[in-house]
């Protein structure tokens, strides 16, 4: 079998060029959710202030919002040390570069993926509770 190197190279240009544009679709997402949470934190502050809401509605939204951003922030420190491993993999750099620890590793970035969606899903939560709270004061 032959292979050809002007296909795989073009290939190997496209998976660069989808993995940049995943990274930085994750990365304005993750972004994104990290300023509505300031937005909402803004605007809680204001409402809270002429209000006077109850000591729970805002011990509960700012550990909420704490927390959301919390898991936010863990995202892109996962995903940053994610590409750090598979780079040091592709390079070569690895020190333990054998079948078993290939799999495990695959293992491990596949449950590392899953708990950075169950992740954005519990801030979506979070988000939506704030979003709550806020409307139950006004």
């Amino acid at each position: 079998m032959q292979i050809d190197v002007d296909r795989l190279k073009e290939n190997l240009t496209q998976l660069e060029k989808f993995k940049d544009r995943l990274m930085s679709a994750k990365y304005s997402h993750w972004n994104g959710l990290l300023t509505f949470n300031g937005i909402l934190i803004s605007a809680f502050s204001v409402v809270a202030a002429l209000n006077k809401p109850d000591k729970v509605f805002v011990i509960t939204f700012f550990v909420s919002a704490i927390c959301s951003s919390y898991l936010i922030i863990k995202n892109f420190v996962g995903f940053e040390t994610m590409y750090d491993q598979l780079i040091k993999s592709l390079l070569g750099t690895d020190p333990h570069p054998t079948e078993a620890n290939r799999e495990n590793r695959t293992s491990l970035r596949e449950d590392q993926s899953r708990e950075r969606f169950n992740r954005v899903y519990t801030t979506y939560g979070l988000l939506f509770v704030q979003i709550l709270i806020l409307l139950l004061i006004i």
